[in-house]
């Protein structure tokens, strides 16, 4: 039996630093046609951080990558709108990820481990889980900021303000 060699190839740094640079889509031109949906499919994947200084990183990585887009263009390309089926969700997938709706089959495996321990193993108010999952039902996907903040804890904390979807945090 004949074995070949393992092929090989020799990359400059240059020439690797060009691929990468293309895979992450900041060389050659961009599909300005295909927007912030085009530019997420391609990634596959805008990782999610609400730390903001000049914008929140979900928001930049489209900027930085056709240029001048506004807020309302990004967040009207990943998120539901009233008339159109949504693009893409949020899910944890490496970490908070925004991902392209065509992704959401390969998650699958994840979804039914997560129902065979449905608290991830949190201490809940009694009742609390089935009434989030009245309300998902009853009003499908929404933002965290659109439910009510939690009554303060035992500790005299005030827990987190609710935030208004215009609030743009």
């Amino acid at each position: 039996m004949t074995t070949l060699p393992r092929p090989t190839t020799e990359l400059s740094a240059d020439e690797a630093r060009r691929i990468a640079l293309r895979a992450q889509g900041f060389l050659g031109a961009p599909d300005r046609r295909a927007g912030v949906r085009g530019v997420l499919r391609r990634l596959g994947a805008v990782q999610l951080d609400t730390i903001s200084v000049l914008a929140r990183s979900h928001e930049l990585i489209p900027y930085a990558r056709l240029g001048a887009v506004g807020r309302r263009t990004v967040e009207e390309a990943y998120w539901k709108k009233e008339s159109q089926p949504a693009h893409a969700f949020e899910y944890w997938s490496h970490a908070a990820c925004v991902l392209p709706v065509e992704e959401w089959p390969h998650f699958a495996f994840r979804r039914r481990a997560y129902r065979a321990r449905p608290h991830w193993h949190h201490e809940l108010p009694d009742g609390a889980y089935d009434q989030v999952i009245k309300q998902l039902r009853a009003e499908g996907p929404s933002w965290r900021r659109s439910w009510a903040a939690p009554s303060a804890p035992a500790s005299g904390g005030t827990g987190p303000a609710p935030r208004s979807p215009s609030s743009g945090r």
